[in-house]
């Protein structure tokens, strides 16, 4: 994938993170500057990493400022540059419209990815918080689950019938069932207004994974979706 295409991927958000850590800010710092949690920046930054292919979060600030152009040194004007013709070209017009346009399609689909980002096939050290899985559920960081969010993810957990305490793994539902997903939010959302919040989501999974003998606290991993 090229890099142009690869930065089209990143949401707002991300590239936020990425300015700023640009600037040597740190994650708490950043967190601070945009009123979220440092938590969220680590995931912004992480996700940004992800996609773009960078090894570090500094790689993949400077990725965005070259893509940007702040990241680029403008060469001057030579003292030899003939005059410009002040008479304005009209082969250059359908250029300016095209781009235009295509500056218009990006900035679209910049919006509609930002409302629900797409799941990263990533793994997610969870360490037994169920808000950790509910933060990364929580597509668009509004704080709650909303439709067509999916709630489900397939967990590695530790066995505490093992006397190794080795790793088992577990999903529950179907994310690309919409009736699933559906069956979840009437399921969940017990003040009926529309979406889960976090209590109601803690509430559901531990009655969920509880019927498949496991529990929350011994949830380690969210494993990447297949």
């Amino acid at each position: 994938m090229e890099i142009s295409d690869a930065i089209t991927r990143l949401t707002e958000r991300e590239k936020e993170a990425l300015r700023l850590w640009l600037d040597h800010k740190s994650a708490k710092e950043i967190a601070i500057d945009l009123g979220v949690s440092h938590h969220a920046v680590e995931k912004r930054l992480k996700m940004a990493r992800t996609k773009l292919g960078a090894a570090t979060s500094r790689d993949a600030a400077r990725m965005l400022a070259v893509a940007e152009g702040y990241g680029q040194t403008v060469a001057a004007p030579s003292d030899l540059s003939p005059p410009a013709d002040p008479r304005p070209s009209r082969h250059h017009r359908p250029l300016v419209f095209g781009g235009l346009a295509m500056l218009t399609l990006t900035a679209l689909g910049l919006a509609l990815a930002t409302a629900y980002p797409a799941a990263e096939p990533i793994e997610i050290e969870v360490d037994g918080s169920i808000e950790r899985v509910f933060a990364h559920l929580d597509r668009n960081e509004s704080g709650f689950l909303e439709s067509p969010e999916s709630p489900f993810v397939a967990i590695a957990f530790i066995d505490p019938d093992d006397s190794k305490a080795r790793e088992g793994s577990a999903v529950i539902g179907n994310s690309d069932d919409p009736a699933q997903v559906s069956e979840f939010y009437t399921a969940a959302d017990t003040d009926r207004d529309g979406r889960v919040s976090l209590d109601e989501y803690r509430v559901w999974s531990e009655a969920h994974w509880g019927e498949l003998g496991i529990e929350v606290k011994t949830i380690m991993k969210v494993l990447p979706e297949s």
